[in-house]
């Protein structure tokens, strides 16, 4: 499908309905002291966690700039020790994604000045390593890692960036959808183990239908809202989402439908790492 010519977005500035009630955690973890490990021949040591082991689930805000009409946005739990390999997978399936394209996290400097980010003082992606440099400044590389080497905890507990960056999850570097991942504190940990849920990836709440893959980033998006909003719209767009985009519906598009229910129980496969069939375009 022809891309839309690409604009600058930032956050819708009205109020927010999900972020009005966050939890705390109040216990505190216990001090141990543990005999040195001994050492494992070929095994990689797990993504190191900082922070109140004790405490709940980390809750964060996923805000996908340039929508409206819905705001496209998901509430997700999620332990502080997942990777941001998880975190990537747990929003490609909250947000209906396909997984057809490259992404990317970063970690940019907040700028008092401007609605958007300074220069990014940490980037994550799947194997960096095998990016050829004309899609990575090799002058970058020293601040990129590999998306499955860092804990969440290891940048929200980090000193470096605690209060003082914001965070970009891009995906589709044509079409540039990103999503700002805003945390706004932390679960109920008692509540969480009553609950069963203090181990897993939970969407708790959202707004919107989402985006269809490939529609020309935000223009592109409105107008296929458009032509599904009125009886004789645009045909071709229409047949062109219902048969050929790759997280399409044959049964059209409703801009506020979404199953949270659906997307719960796929996201029960991130969290036990049973990601069979979860990211297989739908045409």
């Amino acid at each position: 499908m022809p891309k839309a010519k690409k604009t600058s977005t930032t956050p819708s500035s009205r109020t927010n309905p999900l972020s009005d009630k966050t939890a705390n955690a109040t216990k505190k973890a216990k001090s141990s002291t543990e005999k040195p490990a001994s050492k494992a021949k070929n095994t990689k040591s797990a993504p190191k966690v900082t922070g109140d082991s004790q405490a709940g689930n980390y809750l964060l805000l996923i805000v996908l700039n340039g929508t409206e009409d819905p705001m496209i946005q998901r509430l997700l739990s999620i332990p502080p020790d997942a990777t941001f390999r998880k975190l990537h997978q747990a929003i490609q399936i909250s947000f209906g994604w396909a997984g057809c394209h490259m992404h990317q996290f970063e970690v940019q400097k907040q700028d008092p000045n401007s609605p958007f980010g300074g220069p990014p003082l940490l980037r994550m992606m799947t194997n960096p390593d095998d990016i050829d440099d004309s899609l990575i400044d090799p002058d970058n590389r020293k601040e990129t890692k590999g998306d499955e080497e860092v804990s969440l905890a290891d940048v929200f507990e980090d000193d470096r960036y605690k209060g003082k960056t914001r965070m970009i999850y891009e995906y589709d570097m044509g079409d540039s959808w990103e999503h700002e991942v805003i945390l706004l504190g932390r679960a109920d940990a008692a509540l969480g183990k009553r609950m069963g849920i203090e181990q897993k990836i939970v969407c708790v709440a959202g707004e919107g239908h989402g985006c269809a893959e490939d529609c020309g980033s935000a223009p592109g998006w409105e107008g296929l809202k458009e032509a599904f909003a009125k009886p004789k719209g645009d045909k071709e767009l229409k047949d062109w989402y219902k048969n050929m985009c790759a997280n399409g519906d044959k049964k059209g598009l409703d801009p506020w439908k979404w199953d949270i229910l659906k997307i719960n129980e796929k996201l029960d496969g991130v969290s036990s790492g049973n990601l069979r069939g979860l990211f297989e375009p739908r045409h």
